[in-house]
């Protein structure tokens, strides 16, 4: 029923502190977006689909909530949050910073002559949440994730956990400080934010199945056979979550849809102009390619599984996401693979237009012709 055994995890504990223990169900009454709307709560949450070749459906899709912590970065700050709490916090920055013991105020009156009448003073403690100065918010996922030695198991797919997340455009300031941070953020969205999701539904097409899995911690004094027990209790929440009914409705897809009137963030004078300069740039040799963007915005009154159902419909992208996070969600596709990184060997695919490499100098410059 479970798997590993409890005997074969105390083995498999011996090799690191991270081991997946899972259960496989049948999934022909199931799909991902049915079970995601299930078990996801009222914390974070993801969905990811995919497809092949445009109309054939991926073998895996991953539905995970409940996820262990959270990396949040907001500017130069970036929080570690565990259980709604943070319990730690980095400042991102590229020179020494002191921190100090504490803040002591000295405040007084003065009388005429330059004497002091009296002070009244004032002590402000450090912080609960200890600070460290880090280089940028990956640094964090970084020191986060080397705190878990995972232990792979060969029935498994690639991808059993870890950090789920995303990178803003904000984000090249930490990695390239000459650039300045935007002077306004109006949609005051976080730079980068990370789930540490161990919790997950894996929906295998090809088996028609659910394997439930739930990554296994041996860490703060808890033993192998209390991180498995704990695991094992967790599956079954997840299983009794998916044994209720569903509440979604059939939604009647119309034959036309009224136009929605969106509303864009550059008037399109400053595009036309931003386009011009961009040329500008590109002749005088200082940049080879540019991306005028632009982000169109209306209000909605769906929720974000229902704008991610609509989309799904239609947007032909084979890799498709839901992520539901504290304050927004983002819905959107994408049509490749970015990089890859499997047995120690990378794979990337590049972007339309980028010419392959050849195998010699003489070969690169004949495809730069």
């Amino acid at each position: 029923m479970y798997s590993p055994t409890l005997e074969s995890f105390l083995k498999l504990a011996t090799q690191g502190n991270l081991i997946p223990v899972t259960r496989r169900i049948l999934a022909d009454f199931e799909t991902p977006l049915s079970a995601y709307h299930k078990i996801r709560g009222q914390g974070e949450s993801f969905l990811f689909e995919s497809v092949e070749g445009g109309e054939h459906l991926g073998r895996y899709s991953f539905v995970g909530c409940n996820p262990r912590a959270i990396i949040r970065q907001m500017g130069n700050r970036v929080e570690l949050i565990e259980n709604g709490k943070v319990l730690e916090t980095f400042l991102v920055s590229h020179t020494p910073v002191a921190q100090p013991d504490g803040l002591l105020v000295l405040e007084g009156g003065m009388k005429q002559y330059g004497k002091v009448e009296e002070f009244t003073v004032s002590y402000t403690p450090p912080s609960d949440t200890p600070q460290t100065v880090v280089r940028d918010g990956l640094e964090v996922v970084e020191r986060v994730m080397k705190k878990y030695r995972p232990v792979s198991l060969p029935s498994l797919p690639r991808f059993t956990g870890g950090a789920v997340g995303f990178i803003g455009y904000e984000f090249i300031h930490d990695v390239e400080p000459v650039v300045p941070r935007p002077p306004l953020d109006d949609l005051n969205t976080p730079v980068m934010y990370f789930l540490i999701a161990d919790e997950l539904l894996i929906f295998d097409r090809v088996a028609q199945t659910i394997t439930i899995l739930v990554n296994a911690i041996i860490e703060g004094g808890v033993t192998p056979a209390e991180a498995y027990d704990n695991a094992i209790g967790e599956i079954d929440r997840l299983l009794t979550l998916l044994e209720q009914p569903s509440e979604h409705r059939p939604v009647t897809v119309p034959a036309e849809v009224r136009p929605v009137p969106f509303e864009s963030n550059v008037p399109k004078e400053m595009f036309l102009a931003n386009v011009l300069k961009a040329k500008e740039y590109i002749t005088s040799g200082d940049i080879i390619q540019v991306v005028g963007s632009q982000r169109f915005s209306t209000p909605v009154k769906a929720s974000p599984l229902d704008i991610y159902r609509a989309a799904r419909s239609i947007n032909p992208s084979p890799y498709m996401f839901l992520l539901e996070l504290e304050g927004f969600s983002l819905v959107g596709a994408s049509p490749e693979i970015h990089v890859r990184c499997e047995d120690h060997k990378v794979e990337i695919r590049p972007i339309a237009g980028t010419r392959p490499r050849g195998k010699t100098p003489e070969q690169d410059l004949k495809h730069e012709t």
